[in-house]
């Protein structure tokens, strides 16, 4: 059985906006690890977590069992999940993902969305 991915909803726009920066090496590594499997194999299956995911391993916010910045990416997951109609558990292909987001999340959706993320002076250069 493959392995699937496994996303916290916010980090579909993380990824869209990704230019190579972020917390640590580690999690730039890591990052970009996730984004070339995903570019390398589009029907490759996504699971959507509200919780730790993939991206989260490489984290230095990720204290093992819990992110210190919960509060903060929940409240990111739960727009991102009523904008695309998504929930906990779906299973999804990372093709019908990427084409979800690119309709769905415009520029001022994503404005919306993120604008009070710390990273969002990097992402909305680039959206």
């Amino acid at each position: 059985m493959k392995k699937l991915i496994e996303l916290r909803p916010h980090h579909l726009l993380c990824i869209k906006n990704f230019i190579g920066e972020g917390y640590s090496k580690e999690f730039v590594e890591n990052m970009s690890y996730v984004i070339r499997t995903l570019e390398g194999n589009s029907e490759k299956l996504i699971k959507i977590k509200v919780d730790l995911d993939d991206i989260c391993s490489k984290c230095p916010e990720n204290k093992n069992t819990f992110c210190n910045s919960e509060e903060k990416v929940s409240t990111l997951d739960k727009k991102v999940m009523e904008s695309l109609d998504i929930h906990h558990g779906d299973e999804i292909s990372w093709s019908d993902l990427k084409t979800k987001v690119s309709q769905i999340i415009t520029p001022e959706k994503f404005e919306q969305i993120c604008n009070h993320c710390s990273w969002y002076y990097i992402c909305g250069n680039k959206k």
